[in-house]
């Protein structure tokens, strides 16, 4: 189980306290309206000794469409399972117990989306988010990047005008 904690003071972008990054790749992405696509949610520990992660991401399920949410294998355990709301994606997962913390590089979470509206929509993340590391009681989050998607209309095909139509009858030409 991870050990106990004091209630985190966030370490917002750039803080030097903070060694963890998170960040939704693609950062950006321009997609077709109802197109389903994938961000992937990762994570690097830099210096480090992970022991658990808290995430909340925000976005806009009015515009987004309700996310399919997918866990990595970086953290394994699943200490808080995915919620999924309207506007939020909430999760928190643990390395493996007397690990000693997980250093490096992966895959928190994989999120996919199908955006019905037209227009540049965010997924950003929330005062929550939260790293853990041996050795500290802070929260170890140095920098969030957040992913922007924009979406664009579904262009409908032209109709053809002025075609003769072509009728094929059993392999003969009908006109």
């Amino acid at each position: 189980s991870l050990p106990s904690f004091k209630s985190p003071d966030i370490n917002w972008v750039g803080d030097t306290n903070g060694t963890v990054i998170f960040a939704l790749s693609p950062a950006t992405k321009t997609i077709t309206q109802n197109t389903e696509t994938t961000l992937t949610l990762s994570i690097d520990t830099t210096t480090s000794r992970v022991t658990g992660v808290q995430v909340e991401l925000m976005y806009d399920k009015s515009k987004l469409g309700t996310p399919v949410v997918t866990l990595g294998n970086f953290l394994p355990n699943v200490f808080v399972p995915v919620k999924i709301t309207d506007s939020a994606i909430s999760f928190t997962v643990a390395a493996p117990p007397d690990s000693g913390g997980k250093m490096g590089t992966g895959t928190l979470a994989t999120i996919k989306i199908k955006p019905k509206v037209v227009g540049s929509h965010t997924i950003s993340y929330s005062e929550m988010i939260a790293a853990f590391a041996i050795g500290s009681q802070e929260n170890m989050m140095k920098l969030a990047s957040d992913a922007t998607i924009t979406v664009v209309s579904q262009e409908k095909p032209a109709k053809p005008t002025n075609l003769k139509s072509n009728c094929f009858d059993g392999g003969k030409k009908v006109t």
